[in-house]
């Protein structure tokens, strides 16, 4: 059976470009990007000059990967994570994780993995990880413990969290993916839910409670300081019936229940009536102008506790600013500018000014050397060195390094949540969610009206969906598409499957499932995931077909091995995206990742024989 394939020129060339691909991926001699190109061409140019006759491959079906329902819904769901993102949604989760688990420090890290590991079942898992390597550092600050001790096991949690759904991972939507081109059923969106949380239970356990005593010894070992910026600013705003304050009387030390202990209130003005500290008597009203002294960060906090967004003046929403101007939905920011000397604001008010209309930025506070506000923030008259705390969208505060009145404080330039789209944008992700599993509609049809919605309620714009889209996912799932294409047609997948399954001899299918399970795990730890789930897809049903069994626990087999990227920062983005925060070096990973790639072997094997109707 074996002779046939010996001679077949266009299967033994795919087998060239693979190898070669593999390589470069590995070794990265090239960007992956390009090696992806790269592949794409060479196939392309292989079956132009030597058309394949075996089948109706054309060198143009190389080009469909891009096209693919799995790469378009892939892309969708990572605009509508961004999306969701930006809202700030998870911001308040995790704030509420941390206060709730507030002096224990096992229960804030069991909290944080917990909630990792349920949304890296529905969102990609490259912005849950960015999003929670600061609570990481927050937990590890608050506690005094190595940053190295917990950034791996946060990368670890995500990836088990990706093997639960079908949207969990791209590795889970490109073997399905790979199935119907084969013309197999896809996966439904709960079909490996069961296997998948008995994985995360076995995996998750290590990780947990064996790998802590491996991880003292790798990475960053040094705890980060227990200190917080403290630049004051001084920052007003205006009660109204959405916030908490209204009606609160001060008790007998002057505080306001509601506001922050940390918090300053240097005054409330009521009308033209001023009432300074102590505040024993005052009861806030509706209309009171509030000037505190606070921190960026406890800013933020009461930001969230009082369900407002605060801005100078009167100034309460972004719906608000101007009248005849819907919000635009850029990327907000915020940053700090300092006045200098000779500018043309010195002397004038921030109401004088205009300073929203003239720069597009609102200001939130003013920070001035050896010296306390004692009135309304648009009253204030400005002085070189002065230092502004201004929010507005990215491209309005980056314009300000050209201004000639102030100085653009690049370091300070950060990201800020949109929380006015914060209810819309769950509501329409939940949506997508509930119609993708419950298969009312196609998984790729819901996504995209998903998107639809985002855009056009402004959610995201679409330059930002646009930027979310990283070509070098496109590029190398069309790739890796391409090649699984090349690699069944060629009849190089069953070739692989029959040596595999000849050299196993008469084993029961279990075994075969088990080893060809731990043999794509070893692989994805060289390749990327996707190429690895992509290529290996046919050559598990070839598999299957030669045993006489049902193809979809090696199509399952697929989706779990693709996904035990642990012992390589290469294999799977996360892990690169922690490596730096948590201090590590190549072979911690390898120290840390190859017990859990043998925890997630031997858990499937258990699967194999007990799970799976083979």
């Amino acid at each position: 059976m074996i002779s046939e394939y010996l001679n077949d020129f266009h299967m033994w060339a795919v087998f060239v470009i693979v190898v070669g691909g593999f390589y470069f991926y590995a070794n990265q001699k090239l960007p992956m990007e390009v090696t992806a190109f790269g592949i794409i061409v060479v196939l392309i140019l292989l079956f132009y000059i030597a058309p394949y006759q075996g089948n109706s491959l054309d060198y143009r079906d190389f080009l469909f990967g891009f096209a693919n329902p799995a790469l378009i819904t892939l892309l969708c769901l990572l605009v509508l994570g961004e999306a969701v993102n930006r809202t700030g949604m998870l911001d308040r989760l995790t704030n509420k994780i941390i206060k709730f688990a507030a002096g224990h420090r096992v229960l804030a890290i069991i909290s944080t993995f917990t909630i990792v590991l349920v949304i890296s079942g529905f969102l990609n898992n490259i912005p849950v990880v960015m999003l929670f390597i600061p609570v990481i550092f927050k937990i590890c600050r608050r506690f005094t413990v190595p940053p190295g001790r917990y950034m791996m096991s946060l990368s670890f949690f995500s990836i088990l969290g990706g093997m639960t759904t079908l949207i969990g991972s791209s590795t889970n939507l490109l073997v399905s993916s790979a199935l119907i081109a084969m013309g197999r059923e896809g996966f439904d969106f709960f079909t490996f839910t069961v296997p998948g949380i008995i994985m995360v239970l076995s995996g998750g356990f290590y990780v947990f409670f064996i790998m802590p005593f491996i991880m003292r010894h790798l990475g960053e070992q040094k705890a980060p300081a227990e200190s917080y910026e403290r630049d004051i600013f001084f920052m007003q705003f205006t009660l109204n019936d959405e916030l908490k304050l209204v009606g609160k009387s001060a008790d007998g030390e002057g505080k306001f229940e509601g506001l922050l202990d940390t918090v300053k209130l240097q005054f409330v003005k009521r009308g033209k009536k001023i009432f300074y500290p102590p505040f024993q008597s005052v009861t806030l009203n509706k209309g009171d102008v509030m000037v505190v002294a606070a921190t960026q960060e406890e800013f933020e906090k009461m930001n969230e506790n009082q369900s407002l967004e605060v801005f100078s003046g009167n100034v309460e929403n972004h719906d608000e600013i101007k009248p005849d101007v819907k919000p635009e939905v850029k990327s907000l920011g915020r940053a700090e500018v300092v006045v200098v000397p000779n500018s043309s604001m010195i002397k004038r008010t921030i109401s004088s000014i205009r300073f929203f209309d003239r720069y597009n930025c609102v200001v939130l506070g003013i920070k001035r050397r050896r010296a306390r506000i004692t009135q309304q923030i648009d009253d204030v008259k400005l002085e070189g060195g002065d230092v502004l705390l201004l929010q507005g969208d990215r491209d309005s505060l980056l314009q300000l390094k050209r201004s000639r009145n102030m100085i653009l404080m690049e370091h300070s330039l950060s990201e800020v949540s949109s929380v006015n789209f914060l209810k819309r944008s769950v509501l329409i992700f939940s949506l997508v969610m509930l119609f993708a599993a419950t298969g009312t509609v196609p998984i790729l049809l819901a996504t995209l009206v998903g998107v639809l919605a985002m855009l056009l309620l402004k959610i995201i714009s679409v330059p930002n969906a646009l930027r979310v889209m990283d070509g070098k996912i496109i590029l190398v799932i069309s790739a890796s598409l391409a090649l699984g294409l090349a690699l069944e047609a060629t009849g190089g997948a069953d070739f692989i499957a029959i040596l595999f399954v000849q050299a196993l001899g008469s084993s029961p299918p279990a075994i075969v499932l088990s080893l060809f399970f731990l043999i794509t795990a070893l692989l994805s730890n060289m390749l990327s995931t996707k190429a690895t789930a992509v290529l290996f897809t046919p050559i598990a049903v070839g598999i299957a077909n030669h045993l006489g069994v049902d193809a979809l626990p090696f199509a399952i087999a697929v989706v779990f091995a693709s996904n035990c990227s642990f012992a390589s920062p290469i294999g799977y983005q996360t892990n690169l995206l922690v490596m730096g925060p948590g201090g590590y070096e190549f072979k911690d990973f390898l120290k840390a990742g190859l017990p859990l790639i043998i925890v997630c072997w031997l858990t499937f094997t258990v699967l194999a024989f007990n799970f799976f109707n083979l």
